[in-house]
């Protein structure tokens, strides 16, 4: 784009009106604030996101289930079915869910779940570095959200007093117009 027309608004003119200062520099703090706000807001994200992510890591620990039925084969290959799993819990408590398993295990084999610090039945937590990718991802979505939803409120903002001003150079026009116009005369 030309700096002619980016900077407009700061250029001198006879015609400049003071509010085309006012709404250039409304505009430029608008962007700088949005832009470091966008960037705290999505790093404050990925850092809970994270952390959340951390903690479901400390929360949850594998155990050894035994499957009370045979594994359905899925329609997908090498998709997980949903069965009947059986457990013990540490001060001895026999327990019985549903729980993802790989598709073929025959009933009385053994597999790996996943329970809560209540040892009730979870999912898998994610790895560090895929919980850090997710969180990332996420963050940079916020932000990117917050940054575009700044940038297009003071768009729609300049465009509101874009047209208020035609509206008041309109109505300047039409008492000024008459006196210059020489064939109403």
């Amino acid at each position: 784009m030309k700096r002619s027309t980016v900077l407009w608004r700061f250029r001198r003119n006879p015609l400049r009106r003071s509010s085309y200062v006012v709404e250039g520099w409304a505009l430029l703090t608008l962007g700088a604030a949005a832009t470091v706000g966008a960037v705290l807001t999505g790093l404050a994200v990925t850092r809970d996101i994270d952390a959340r992510y951390a903690q479901q890591r400390h929360d949850r620990h594998p155990a050894t289930a035994v499957l009370t039925e045979d594994a359905d084969i899925p329609a997908t290959y090498g998709a997980p079915s949903w069965t009947p799993v059986r457990w013990v819990v540490p001060p001895g408590e026999p327990r019985t869910g549903r729980a993802r398993v790989s598709s073929g295990l025959r009933r009385g084999e053994r597999t790996t779940i996943w329970l809560d610090d209540r040892g009730r039945l979870t999912a898998k937590p994610l790895s560090p570095s895929t919980g850090l990718v997710q969180a990332t991802v996420t963050g940079s979505v916020v932000g990117l959200g917050l940054w575009s939803g700044a940038l297009i409120g003071g768009g729609i903002a300049a465009a509101f007093s874009e047209r208020r001003r035609l509206d008041r150079w309109e109505a300047e026009w039409v008492q000024v117009g008459p006196r210059w116009d020489h064939r109403s005369a």
